[in-house]
Protein backbone atom coordinates (compact mmCIF):
# COMPACT_ATOMS: atom_id res chain seq x y z
CA UNK A 1 0.00 0.00 0.00
CA UNK A 2 1.49 3.56 -1.23
CA UNK A 3 1.93 5.79 1.65
CA UNK A 4 -0.57 8.53 2.32
CA UNK A 5 1.30 12.17 1.67
CA UNK A 6 2.13 14.42 4.95
CA UNK A 7 0.23 17.68 5.33
CA UNK A 8 2.27 20.68 4.01
CA UNK A 9 0.64 23.09 6.83
CA UNK A 10 0.83 20.49 10.33
CA UNK A 11 2.75 17.96 8.72
CA UNK A 12 1.34 15.08 9.82
CA UNK A 13 0.23 12.43 7.28
CA UNK A 14 -3.49 12.23 5.75
CA UNK A 15 -5.43 9.43 6.91
CA UNK A 16 -8.12 7.93 4.45
CA UNK A 17 -11.60 9.89 5.12
CA UNK A 18 -9.47 13.21 6.72
CA UNK A 19 -10.90 16.94 4.02
CA UNK A 20 -7.81 18.04 2.42
CA UNK A 21 -7.08 20.37 -0.52
CA UNK A 22 -4.21 20.08 -3.30
CA UNK A 23 -1.86 23.00 -3.29
CA UNK A 24 -1.07 24.99 -6.84
CA UNK A 25 2.74 23.34 -6.07
CA UNK A 26 1.09 19.93 -6.00
CA UNK A 27 0.99 19.24 -1.92
CA UNK A 28 -1.68 18.74 -0.14
CA UNK A 29 -3.48 20.30 3.09
CA UNK A 30 -5.63 19.90 5.43
CA UNK A 31 -9.03 21.73 5.38
CA UNK A 32 -8.49 22.14 9.27
CA UNK A 33 -5.22 20.42 10.56
CA UNK A 34 -5.59 18.54 13.91
CA UNK A 35 -3.75 20.08 16.89
CA UNK A 36 -0.02 18.30 17.56
CA UNK A 37 1.46 18.23 20.78
CA UNK A 38 4.88 17.26 21.45
CA UNK A 39 4.98 14.06 23.51
CA UNK A 40 7.67 15.52 25.50
CA UNK A 41 6.88 18.91 26.21
CA UNK A 42 3.53 18.71 25.95
CA UNK A 43 3.11 21.79 24.38
CA UNK A 44 1.78 22.28 21.17
CA UNK A 45 3.78 22.03 18.00
CA UNK A 46 3.19 25.28 15.77
CA UNK A 47 3.47 24.83 11.50
CA UNK A 48 6.41 26.89 11.84
CA UNK A 49 8.39 25.38 14.64
CA UNK A 50 11.79 22.88 13.94
CA UNK A 51 10.60 19.66 14.58
CA UNK A 52 12.30 16.05 14.45
CA UNK A 53 10.09 12.29 14.26
CA UNK A 54 9.66 9.52 15.97
CA UNK A 55 8.42 7.09 13.96
CA UNK A 56 5.17 8.52 13.18
CA UNK A 57 5.50 11.11 16.47
CA UNK A 58 6.19 14.49 15.96
CA UNK A 59 8.95 16.38 18.42
CA UNK A 60 9.88 19.67 18.82
CA UNK A 61 13.61 19.91 17.49
CA UNK A 62 14.77 21.19 21.03
CA UNK A 63 12.75 18.58 22.83
CA UNK A 64 14.01 15.74 20.24
CA UNK A 65 18.14 16.96 20.80
CA UNK A 66 17.80 16.55 24.64
CA UNK A 67 15.99 13.55 25.09
CA UNK A 68 18.40 12.07 22.80
CA UNK A 69 21.46 13.54 24.71
CA UNK A 70 19.64 12.82 28.31
CA UNK A 71 19.34 8.57 27.08
CA UNK A 72 22.78 8.26 25.25
CA UNK A 73 23.97 6.77 28.44
CA UNK A 74 20.55 4.54 29.53
CA UNK A 75 19.48 1.42 29.02
CA UNK A 76 17.04 2.29 26.28
CA UNK A 77 19.49 4.53 24.80
CA UNK A 78 21.34 2.08 22.46
CA UNK A 79 19.73 3.78 18.84
CA UNK A 80 20.88 7.31 20.40
CA UNK A 81 24.48 6.55 21.59
CA UNK A 82 25.32 5.30 18.12
CA UNK A 83 23.61 8.28 16.47
CA UNK A 84 24.86 10.70 18.95
CA UNK A 85 28.65 9.02 18.51
CA UNK A 86 27.99 8.82 14.77
CA UNK A 87 27.60 12.58 14.63
CA UNK A 88 30.46 13.40 16.94
CA UNK A 89 32.37 11.21 14.60
CA UNK A 90 31.46 13.63 11.58
CA UNK A 91 31.82 16.53 13.57
CA UNK A 92 35.54 15.86 14.54
CA UNK A 93 34.86 15.27 18.14
CA UNK A 94 35.82 12.05 17.94
CA UNK A 95 38.42 10.82 15.68
CA UNK A 96 38.34 8.45 12.90
CA UNK A 97 41.56 7.84 12.46
CA UNK A 98 42.93 4.11 12.94
CA UNK A 99 43.96 3.59 16.69
CA UNK A 100 47.54 2.37 17.11
CA UNK A 101 47.04 0.90 20.06
CA UNK A 102 43.86 -0.84 21.78
CA UNK A 103 43.63 -2.10 25.61
CA UNK A 104 40.71 -3.80 27.31
CA UNK A 105 40.64 -3.58 31.20
CA UNK A 106 38.57 -3.02 34.18
CA UNK A 107 37.95 0.70 35.08
CA UNK A 108 40.14 1.08 38.65
CA UNK A 109 38.27 4.71 38.84
CA UNK A 110 35.07 6.68 37.60
CA UNK A 111 36.02 8.43 34.73
CA UNK A 112 34.02 9.58 31.75
CA UNK A 113 33.60 7.80 28.74
CA UNK A 114 34.72 10.23 25.74
CA UNK A 115 31.56 9.29 23.44
CA UNK A 116 28.47 9.25 25.49
CA UNK A 117 29.93 11.64 28.51
CA UNK A 118 28.21 9.44 31.28
CA UNK A 119 30.69 8.16 33.72
CA UNK A 120 32.73 4.08 33.39
CA UNK A 121 31.85 2.83 36.77
CA UNK A 122 35.50 1.58 38.56
CA UNK A 123 35.29 -2.14 37.97
CA UNK A 124 33.33 -2.01 34.68
CA UNK A 125 34.95 -2.63 31.67
CA UNK A 126 36.75 -0.10 29.97
CA UNK A 127 38.46 0.33 26.41
CA UNK A 128 41.62 2.63 25.81
CA UNK A 129 42.44 3.65 22.53
CA UNK A 130 45.70 5.07 21.94
CA UNK A 131 46.02 7.29 18.28
CA UNK A 132 49.55 9.19 16.56
CA UNK A 133 47.85 12.63 16.88
CA UNK A 134 45.06 12.37 19.49
CA UNK A 135 44.11 11.83 23.27
CA UNK A 136 43.84 8.69 24.33
CA UNK A 137 40.12 7.56 24.43
CA UNK A 138 38.39 5.83 27.45
CA UNK A 139 35.36 4.20 26.13
CA UNK A 140 32.58 1.85 27.74
CA UNK A 141 32.47 -1.52 25.73
CA UNK A 142 29.26 -0.44 23.94
CA UNK A 143 30.44 2.93 23.02
CA UNK A 144 33.89 1.24 21.80
CA UNK A 145 31.77 -0.94 19.80
CA UNK A 146 29.20 2.06 18.04
CA UNK A 147 32.29 3.68 17.55
CA UNK A 148 34.11 1.24 15.68
CA UNK A 149 31.37 0.16 13.50
CA UNK A 150 30.62 4.27 12.71
CA UNK A 151 34.16 4.18 11.85
CA UNK A 152 34.01 1.58 9.33
CA UNK A 153 30.93 2.98 8.16
CA UNK A 154 32.99 6.35 7.51
CA UNK A 155 35.70 4.06 5.66
CA UNK A 156 33.47 2.45 3.28
CA UNK A 157 31.63 5.96 2.69
CA UNK A 158 28.65 4.89 3.88
CA UNK A 159 26.17 7.36 5.53
CA UNK A 160 24.17 6.73 8.15
CA UNK A 161 22.30 8.56 10.56
CA UNK A 162 18.77 9.99 11.23
CA UNK A 163 15.86 9.94 8.46
CA UNK A 164 14.33 12.97 10.17
CA UNK A 165 14.66 16.49 9.46
CA UNK A 166 18.05 17.43 11.70
CA UNK A 167 18.59 20.26 9.40
CA UNK A 168 16.30 22.35 10.71
CA UNK A 169 18.22 22.74 14.29
CA UNK A 170 20.60 24.15 11.92
CA UNK A 171 18.96 27.62 11.80
CA UNK A 172 17.08 27.54 15.52
CA UNK A 173 18.15 30.35 17.02
CA UNK A 174 18.26 29.35 20.20
CA UNK A 175 21.09 27.27 19.13
CA UNK A 176 22.70 29.84 17.12
CA UNK A 177 22.60 32.28 19.13
CA UNK A 178 24.75 31.07 22.64
CA UNK A 179 27.30 29.24 19.88
CA UNK A 180 29.75 31.66 19.89
CA UNK A 181 29.98 31.79 23.44
CA UNK A 182 29.09 28.51 25.10
CA UNK A 183 30.79 25.30 24.82
CA UNK A 184 28.54 23.24 25.23
CA UNK A 185 25.86 24.98 22.47
CA UNK A 186 28.69 24.92 20.22
CA UNK A 187 29.54 21.53 20.36
CA UNK A 188 25.03 20.94 19.77
CA UNK A 189 25.03 23.08 16.92
CA UNK A 190 28.49 20.67 15.18
CA UNK A 191 26.84 17.91 16.40
CA UNK A 192 23.43 19.03 14.28
CA UNK A 193 25.24 20.08 11.37
CA UNK A 194 26.90 16.45 11.46
CA UNK A 195 23.36 15.02 11.86
CA UNK A 196 21.92 17.01 8.57
CA UNK A 197 25.46 15.75 6.74
CA UNK A 198 24.16 12.37 7.99
CA UNK A 199 21.00 12.64 6.74
CA UNK A 200 21.71 13.98 3.32
CA UNK A 201 24.09 10.79 3.02
CA UNK A 202 20.70 8.28 4.03
CA UNK A 203 19.06 10.49 1.55
CA UNK A 204 20.87 9.98 -1.27
CA UNK A 205 21.73 6.50 -0.70
CA UNK A 206 17.81 6.13 -0.52
CA UNK A 207 17.31 8.02 -3.76
CA UNK A 208 19.95 6.22 -5.49
CA UNK A 209 18.06 2.86 -4.16
CA UNK A 210 14.77 4.34 -5.42
CA UNK A 211 15.92 5.23 -8.92
CA UNK A 212 17.51 1.78 -9.35
CA UNK A 213 14.06 0.14 -8.57
CA UNK A 214 12.37 2.41 -10.56
CA UNK A 215 14.54 1.62 -13.74
CA UNK A 216 14.07 -2.19 -13.17
CA UNK A 217 10.39 -1.22 -12.68
CA UNK A 218 10.38 0.62 -16.30
CA UNK A 219 12.13 -2.25 -18.16
CA UNK A 220 9.58 -4.24 -16.62
CA UNK A 221 6.69 -2.54 -17.31
CA UNK A 222 8.25 -2.09 -21.61
CA UNK A 223 8.93 -5.70 -21.94
CA UNK A 224 4.68 -6.23 -20.58
CA UNK A 225 3.81 -3.45 -22.99
CA UNK A 226 6.08 -4.87 -25.68
CA UNK A 227 4.07 -8.68 -25.19
CA UNK A 228 0.76 -7.00 -24.46
CA UNK A 229 1.13 -5.13 -27.95
CA UNK A 230 2.29 -8.91 -29.74
CA UNK A 231 -0.74 -10.60 -27.69
CA UNK A 232 -3.02 -8.05 -29.24
CA UNK A 233 -1.79 -8.60 -33.15
CA UNK A 234 -1.68 -12.00 -32.85
CA UNK A 235 -5.48 -12.14 -31.76
CA UNK A 236 -6.36 -9.30 -34.13
CA UNK A 237 -4.23 -11.42 -36.83
CA UNK A 238 -6.54 -14.40 -36.03
CA UNK A 239 -10.23 -13.20 -35.92
CA UNK A 240 -9.49 -11.47 -39.74
CA UNK A 241 -8.40 -14.59 -40.73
Amino acid sequence: MAELPRCASCRVGVRPGDSFVFLPDGRVCHVACPEVMCPVCGRLINPTDPIRRDGEALLHGHCWMRRAQGVVGGQNGVGARREAIAAKLMSGLLPSAAPTKTWVGYATSDKACDACGEQIPAGSVEHEVDFTDSPTLRLHSECFAAWQAQRDKRERGIGGGSAASPWTLLFDYGIAQHAAGDGAMFNELLIAGAQSMHAAAELRDTSTAVCATSAVLCARARELHRELATRCATISFTTVN
